[in-house]
C-alpha cells in the first residue's frame, strides 16, 4: 500500500526581490508570521511535512510567539555545548561507496550541474548516516540525531565553495537565523515558497512502497542562485512511530548541533 509519507512543503519567490529580507526587512506576505513584539520570537521546529497548508493558515500564536500549527519545542542556542556532548560517530557509512558520492557530488558541482548535485547530496548523507537510512531512503531518526558534523561540514564547503558562499546547509542557515528562526518566513526567502501568491514552488514526497524521496515541484536548477541558501533542497526524514502526521523537516537541529552558522 503506498503511503503518502513526506511532502516536504517548500517554494519560491520569483517575482519580488529577496535583497530587502537578506537585510532584515519584510517582504510581501512575511509580516503575518511575527506579532507585535518581535523580540519575543521563539524559534521552531519545521512545520508537519503533510499537505501543504494553506499560507494564510500560518499565523501567530498567542504570548508573542509566532509558530507553524502544531510548533514544536524551540532548537538551541547557536554555540550551545549540544556539539560538544555528542557521542563519537561510528563508522556506519561503506568507504568506497562514500569516495565515490563524494567524487560525484564534486564532479556535479564543478560542472555546475546542480540537479545531480542536489539529489547526489541526498544519497551521500544516506549512505554516510547508516544501513538503516540507506535501506529506507530516509533518514532514520537516531542515526540523523549522531550524524557525522566533520561530514556535514565537507558537504557544506563544496556547496559553499562551487557557489561562492550562496547555497550549502551554512548558507541556509544564515537565512533562517535572519527569519528569526521562522519556517514560513525562511521557506519565503531561501524562494521554495512564494508569500506574496501563497503558493508552494518546490514539494516533493516520500514512497514508502519505493523507498524514495522524489520532488512533485522540482527547484529551478537551471537558476539556483537566485536566492541565498536555495539548495541543496530534498532531505527526508522518518516519522516518530511511523506517525506521518509527525513527521518534520530536520535540517536545522543537526546544521545547529554542528556549527554550521558561519
Amino acid at each position: 500500500m503506498k503511503v503518502k509519507n513526506l511532502v516536504i512543503l517548500l517554494g519560491a519567490l520569483g517575482a519580488l526581490s529577496l535583497s530587502p529580507a537578506r537585510a532584515g526587512t519584510l517582504v510581501a506576505g512575511e509580516a503575518q508570521y511575527f506579532s507585535q513584539d518581535e523580540g519575543s520570537t521563539v524559534p521552531s521546529l519545521p512545520m508537519p511535512a503533510t499537505n501543504p497548508p494553506p499560507a494564510q493558515q500560518l499565523t501567530p500564536q498567542t504570548g508573542g510567539s509566532a509558530v507553524p500549527p502544531t510548533g514544536q519545542p524551540p532548537l538551541s542556542d547557536p554555540g550551545a555545548s549540544e556539539q560538544q556532548n555528542l557521542p563519537p560517530q561510528p563508522p556506519n557509512a561503506d568507504a568506497e561507496e562514500v569516495k565515490a558520492l563524494y567524487d560525484q557530488l564534486q564532479n556535479a558541482l564543478d560542472q555546475k550541474d546542480w540537479q545531480t548535485a542536489d539529489q547526489t547530496t541526498f544519497g551521500l548523507m544516506l549512505a554516510i548516516a547508516g544501513e538503516r537510512s540507506k535501506s529506507q531512503g530516509r533518514f532514520n531518526l537516531d542515526e540523523w540525531e549522531n550524524f557525522s558534523c566533520d561530514e556535514l561540514k565537507k558537504i557544506d564547503s563544496l556547496w559553499s565553495g562551487a557557489s561562492d558562499g550562496k547555497l550549502g546547509f551554512s548558507a541556509q542557515w544564515r537565512v533562517f537565523e535572519s527569519a528569526k528562526r521562522l519556517f514560513p518566513i525562511f521557506y519565503n526567502r531561501v524562494g521554495w515558497y512564494d508569500a506574496f501568491m501563497k503558493e508552494w514552488r518546490v514539494t516533493w514526497s516520500y514512497n514508502s512502497d519505493t523507498k524514495k524521496a522524489t520532488y512533485q515541484r522540482s527547484p529551478d536548477f537551471e537558476n539556483p542562485m537566485q536566492n541565498e541558501g536555495y539548495l541543496p533542497a530534498i532531505l527526508a526524514w522518518e516519522a516518530p512511530n511511523n506517525e506521518p502526521s509527525r513527521e518534520r523537516e530536520r535540517r536545522f537541529v543537526r546544521i545547529n548541533a554542528c556549527g554550521l552558522q558561519g
